[in-house]
């Protein structure tokens, strides 16, 4: 059957088109390839002028920046099959913890499910700038980052990644680097192609396909560029994959050491038809009909706080609610006009529209042990109520699922809408100009179908007989407000009227705008003996505007009312005026003292409405002492303001789990709080200090052959972050009192209520090395071998806070795979991508393998700390051929692509959220949860 299924994707996509070699671009011009680490064997140099590769705004023949860049160009995307491009571009091991259809499964609000938000040193989406052919893009979300899925991608011919701070040239927010999506405006002719895919399992369906039209005009002075392409990728279930093996951490242990255990099946305490796990009633399960079961309930033989392993996996939140892909749609319209007036004169009009649909699942309303039964509940079996009565009790706590109320479901649609004009030209033989005018807006509807209200639940449960033989709810208030009984024992369908009640339909619309209007400059001021020393110069306004409109009266009011999604309207404006300038200088070529020596340096000041003045820099430059090696160093100031939800947030609450020390009932009880999250207008930008130095070697005695080696530094002072909920609360806990202001205790001393709000209170640091090597054999068998391996190894990633009490505490990342809460995930010390690939008309085939080194779940635990800490390497391994053909007067390609071949399952990774009893038992933001995946399809082109 999965076999089967395959075959008719496959067959499908046959059907559509036939197809050929897309038209590619190079990532270098002749004489410069070390602007980029090592161009991709797999393309052959064209020479393109004045191609800008994004690690300068410098463009001059033979010019080498010393900022390292990757460059992916369209064949190698074309050659990994991806869905879309985004999912190839995250494979790069430089790219860490980006958020995909296949990571914020979870996410209800703000409309982030299902987007892919670039992720560059693992530093947060809002670190790394997104452009598009060098501009800015339209924020998709309130914090600046930009969903991939809507941009043009049937025209994309190359990728540069900057792997290295690029305020200074680009902007702010390039703390960490730049992802620059190159399009081929100048496309002529008309290429497309259509693919499907399929899961092992038979889940994770896809199909995507593009078509893209060009042409010039008016004896060539014109040309209009047409491009459309649309994707589909279904959703997974944990449920459906074998590798499952439900491993938790269960704590403290009650043997003392270790203190954490990682142990297989386990699960919370709790079913769907209700339990009590405690008092003298411990162990009455209650059965589908409400009535009491025949037998108690079967605990695991490990039974530590709400979890409890080796016993019934009936009741696991992961196995049974769990998405691992969250389904998502998308399509993208692209199209430009351009024209030369003159030879020194010409102006083109763009625009663009994209367009992204995702649903993602939240977690069931689940209660452990905190579900309160009166003795004098309506649906109370007398059985229980007279055991209630013996025992000397008037109540108990229920440990439940509540899965007939079902589970929130996210639906998210992003629209994003752009139009670019602009003007170019040449004042005499050396200086260039360019001017334009963007304008972009971005439109969320963030709807959650299902949104419960817990308040509403535990009064419909609170249920009582009005004398007269009818059940009603116990609470006035709330049988005045339309309270409708509903009985927690048991499972059966709830009533419309049930529902209407307990759950409802919020919508929030969160919208944001972008206007950037900027002048550019480029010219040779004047020539010394190794060159001319060239100016790029420019400036640029830039109104950022927007937040959440509007949303629902419900989920937007201050008390806790929705479970989840309780966003709040807010509004903000960011002005931006920014001026800058950068030089090139040859000083050294064809010397005594070395082949070549160039200098570069750029500096920019930016004026921001919300903070003021700040200036960023950078300095470098890149030294070969023979044609065979290349020295390169850049340092670097960078910023990232804030931004509108930094600024502006009213108020996002949602309820959270966490575990309060300081519990008058229990210390260390895990209870339910209403966490509100709010913007601070006092912030300042973060600034970065950032540190690139390497070496590029081209052995002219080993032809085809390029490598390079780059350490970087990156340290973040001032960083704006938001200490979680359960920080405070430990802080508090220790005697640390400024934090324990953010938290509010009802009259009993249980707390309630924690607030959360952004400050420039830490630094951040990531500090590794990132090496690339291409070799080239031209003429092998026939054919051609192409090897391209990149790495990068994390040597450091870190948070450090200065505590109120002058002590410093440092979070460690390196070296981690835990499901960390937190400002950015844990990364592996290794991370790698590998391809080899062998043409020989008309077929090409290549292997490709993702390389993830070993690591710990966390890197502070000790052999007392936790029973098992190692997490193994993993290596994937993927497949590609194609077939060429003639079609007609064009060229056509069959494909076939192969996902993890040897059907690698993730390692175990066990969860430290105090929610792990609803994870996965891996990180789906690392490993391939999937397993084995198929695509096929057809390209053309004429």
């Amino acid at each position: 059957m999965r076999g089967l299924r395959f075959l008719l994707c496959a067959t499908t996509a046959m059907g559509f088109a036939t197809t050929g070699h897309a038209q590619t671009a190079t990532a270098t011009q002749p004489g410069a390839p070390a602007t980029s680490t090592p161009a991709p064997a797999t393309e052959q140099p064209v020479s393109i002028a004045d191609i800008v590769v994004t690690g300068s705004r410098i463009v001059r023949d033979g010019y080498d920046a010393p900022t390292p860049v990757s460059v992916i160009t369209e064949q190698e995307i074309r050659r990994g099959a991806p869905v879309t491009v985004a999912d190839y571009v995250n494979q790069l091991p430089a790219l860490q913890a980006s958020n995909s259809p296949r990571t914020a499964l979870a996410t209800t609000g703000g409309g982030l499910g299902g987007a892919n938000l670039m992720n560059l040193r693992n530093l947060g989406f809002a670190r790394t700038l997104v452009l598009l052919n060098g501009r800015r893009v339209t924020p998709s979300t309130v914090t600046n980052a930009v969903d991939v899925n809507t941009l043009p991608q049937g025209l994309v011919s190359r990728v540069d990644v900057v792997t290295g701070g690029a305020s200074a040239a680009w902007g702010s927010d390039a703390v960490s680097g730049v992802v620059n999506f190159i399009l081929d405006t100048k496309f002529k002719g008309l290429k497309g192609g259509i693919q499907g895919g399929i899961s092992e399992v038979g889940d994770a369906e896809s199909i995507s396909g593009d078509l893209s039209w060009g042409t010039g005009f008016n004896d060539d002075r014109g040309h209009v560029v047409l491009s459309f392409n649309g994707a589909y990728q279904g959703d997974a279930w944990l449920r459906d994959h074998d590798w499952y093996k439900g491993y938790k951490i269960l704590t403290p242990n009650p043997a003392g050491s270790p203190t954490r255990l990682v142990l297989p099946n386990a699960t919370a305490n709790l079913t769907g038809t209700g339990l009590i796990i405690s008092g003298p009633l411990r162990g009455t399960l209650f059965d589908e009909s409400g009535g009491v079961a025949s037998t108690a309930f079967p605990f695991g033989p490990v039974e530590i706080g709400l979890l409890q392993a080796g016993g019934t996996q009936n009741a696991d939140l992961s196995l049974n609610n769990l998405q691992i892909a969250a389904p998502l749609k998308n399509l993208s319209l692209y199209g430009r006009v351009s024209y030369d007036f003159t030879d020194d004169l010409s102006g083109f009009v763009e625009a663009s529209y994209g367009y992204s649909h995702s649903t993602n699942y939240s977690g069931t309303f689940w209660r452990v042990d905190s579900e309160p039964i009166s003795i004098n509940n309506a649906y109370l079996p007398s059985s229980v109520r007279d055991r209630m009565v013996a025992a000397g009790i008037t109540s108990f706590n229920l440990s439940h699922m509540n899965q007939d109320i079902g589970i929130p479901q996210a639906d998210n649609t992003r629209r994003l809408g752009r139009v670019l004009v602009g003007f170019s030209g040449s004042l005499g033989d050396n200086w260039k100009w360019d001017v334009s005018a963007q304008y972009g807006e971005s439109r969320i509807r963030n709807a959650v179908n299902n949104n419960i209200i817990p308040s509403r639940v535990l009064a419909a449960i609170n249920a009582i007989d009005d004398g007269a033989g009818n059940i009603i709810c116990a609470d006035p208030a709330a049988r005045a407000a339309g309270c409708v009984p509903y009985n927690p024992f048991g499972s059966r369908e709830l009533t419309a009227a049930q529902r209407n009640w307990m759950t409802f339909r919020s919508l929030a619309h969160v919208r944001m705008r972008q206007f950037v209007a900027g002048v550019n400059i480029q010219g040779d001021l004047f020539d010394l003996p190794a060159g001319a020393v060239t100016l790029a110069a420019g400036a640029e306004f830039r109104r950022d505007s927007g937040g959440v409109i509007d949303s629902d009266p419900i989920a937007s009011q201050p008390a806790p009312i929705a479970y989840v999604s309780n966003l709040r309207p807010y509004r903000g404006t960011i002005n931006v005026k920014e001026g800058y300038a950068e030089l090139a200088v040859p000083v050294l070529k064809d010397s005594a003292l070395g082949k070549s020596l160039d200098l570069n340096g750029a500096v920019r000041y930016t004026d921001y409405s919300t903070s003021g003045g700040v200036t960023t820099w950078k300095i470098g430059g890149s030294y070969s002492p023979i044609d065979d090696i290349e020295f390169r160093v850049t340092r670097s100031r960078d910023i990232r303001a804030p931004n509108i939800s930094d600024l502006f947030l009213a108020g996002t609450s949602l309820v959270q789990f966490v575990t309060d020390p300081s519990d008058p009932i229990q210390a260390g009880r895990t209870v339910t709080v209403l966490q509100t999250t709010r913007g601070n207008t006092a912030l300042d930008p973060e600034k970065a200090l950032s540190l690139t130095a390497g070496v590029v070697l081209r052995p002219s005695f080993l032809p085809g052959f390029s490598a390079s080696i780059d350490y970087y530094d990156v340290k973040i002072s001032d960083a704006i972050s938001v200490t979680s909920s359960q920080q405070i609360i430990n802080f508090c806990a220790a005697g640390l009192t400024t934090f324990c202001s953010a938290l509010t205790r009802n009259a009993s001393g249980v707390l309630t209520d924690v607030s959360v709000q952004p400050f420039n209170a830490r630094t951040e640091q990531a500090r590794g090395v990132d090496i690339e090597v291409g070799y080239r054999i031209p003429d092998l068998g026939g054919g051609s071998l192409d090897l391209r391996a990149l790495a990068n190894y994390v040597d450091k990633l870190e948070i450090v806070s200065v505590n109120p009490n002058g002590t410093t505490s440092i979070i460690t990342r390196a070296g981690e795979a835990g499901n960390n809460l937190g400002s950015f995930q844990g990364s592996p010390h290794w991370r790698g991508l590998m391809t080899a690939t062998y043409a020989k008309e008309p077929w090409t085939v290549q292997l490709k393998g993702r390389f993830i080194g070993a690591a710990k779940m966390e890197t502070d635990f000790g052999p007392n700390d936790i029973n098992r800490n190692h997490v193994p390497s993993v290596f994937y391994l993927d497949a590609f051929a194609s077939w060429d053909m003639k079609v007609g007067s064009g060229k056509g390609q069959f494909f076939v692509a192969v996902d993890n071949v040897l059907d690698k399952a993730p390692p175990v990774v066990a969860s430290q959220d105090p929610l792990n009893n609803q994870g996965a038992g891996t990180n789906l933001v690392i490993y391939d949860a999937i397993g084995r995946s198929y695509r096929a399809g057809f390209r053309f082109q004429f």
